[in-house]
């Protein structure tokens, strides 16, 4: 099916159920209609089309990557290969992105709790010819091995109660495992150097208190977290700070970065913030991302030229597993 013509589909769907309901479910609720993207980056991305990274994926194909601020990050770090552990994959985009684009040997841990999502993940996966570079994993991180009830809310599924305004809430709850990084990953057991990329939805600290050797570890260079704080802090997400907290203890350097607006990073909007920064205070500015590295000079060249090679990195549309490792050599 066309891109054209599943949007035609999705139309055509939900004016018949203006018809029956004064209240529009959630997008994510819409019927699960699979849906298939040929990435800028080197690989497929199939899923339901009400999920949000799916969503994305459709509108901005071929012309910017997904969260490209992120994406960017993620290459550079696993550029030469090593380990990448995606803690809340979803359905696999960011596991698929480094997995196809690095420069050596690289393997790829991805940890997804969510039963839909983690069908697709494996079917990504297979789709995609990685399954000897991709492990799944259908488990939630936390700070103790059991169980724990999750929303179904799409792409903002959450441990937490209350999450996303309580929109999560309203939606059927499912039964996941949940098991302590420390339980699943020695450090000194994974090809080095180690990135992590976490995206849990407010149940960050949860996850952190659960991975003190991972964490501890000079093997992990990088950990690339989406960690919101919120215009409504009471409620939306209490721990940010004190995972930031943690992080520093650990001995990484703290990086808050913005995510991108309507998929898109303006080049004038790269910029890192450190945690103390006075601009950053105001929780309007909380930065949604953050990125914690170990010190590193090349960490630091990075920094200095972010602008321009997230620029660059935008700039081309359609590229070649070959130029983007080309692009990657060149930083």
């Amino acid at each position: 099916m066309t891109r054209l013509a599943l949007l035609y589909e999705l139309a055509a769907r939900l004016e018949k159920r203006a018809d029956q309901t004064a209240v529009m479910a959630p997008v994510m609720q819409v019927d699960d209609i699979p849906a298939r993207v040929t990435t800028p980056y080197g690989f497929h991305l199939c899923g339901p089309s009400h999920n949000a990274v799916m969503l994305a994926a459709m509108r901005l194909s071929g012309s910017h990557p997904y969260e490209p601020l992120v994406s960017l990050l993620a290459l550079y770090m696993t550029r030469a290969g090593g380990t990448f552990i995606d803690i809340g994959a979803n359905i696999g985009y960011f596991s698929l992105l480094v997995a196809r684009n690095t420069g050596g040997p690289l393997r790829v841990h991805a940890l997804e709790p969510l039963p839909e999502n983690f069908r697709w993940v494996r079917e990504n996966v297979a789709a995609n010819g990685l399954g000897d570079d991709i492990m799944a994993y259908a488990v939630a991180a936390g700070a103790a091995a059991g169980e724990a009830s999750m929303s179904s809310y799409g792409t903002g599924a959450s441990l937490i109660e209350g999450w996303d305004g309580g929109k999560g809430d309203e939606q059927p709850k499912v039964l996941v495992p949940v098991r302590r990084l420390d339980d699943l990953f020695a450090p000194d057991e994974l090809p080095g150097p180690i990135t992590i990329k976490m995206d849990v939805e407010g149940y960050e600290s949860e996850a952190v208190k659960g991975a003190p050797r991972l964490l501890a570890s000079e093997s992990v260079r990088c950990v690339l977290m989406e960690l919101g704080y919120g215009l409504n802090d009471d409620v939306y997400n209490t721990t940010a700070r004190d995972t930031l907290a943690r992080m520093a203890d650990h001995g990484y350097l703290c990086y808050g970065h913005h995510s991108p607006v309507n998929g898109r990073v303006g080049v004038e909007d790269v910029r890192l913030w450190s945690p103390d920064d006075p601009e950053i205070q105001n929780a309007e500015r909380w930065p949604t991302n953050w990125a914690f590295v170990r010190p590193d000079p090349t960490w630091d060249a990075l920094v200095s030229g972010l602008r321009t090679l997230y620029g660059m990195f935008c700039s081309t549309g359609h590229r070649t597993v070959a130029e983007i490792r080309r692009f990657l050599d060149g930083l």
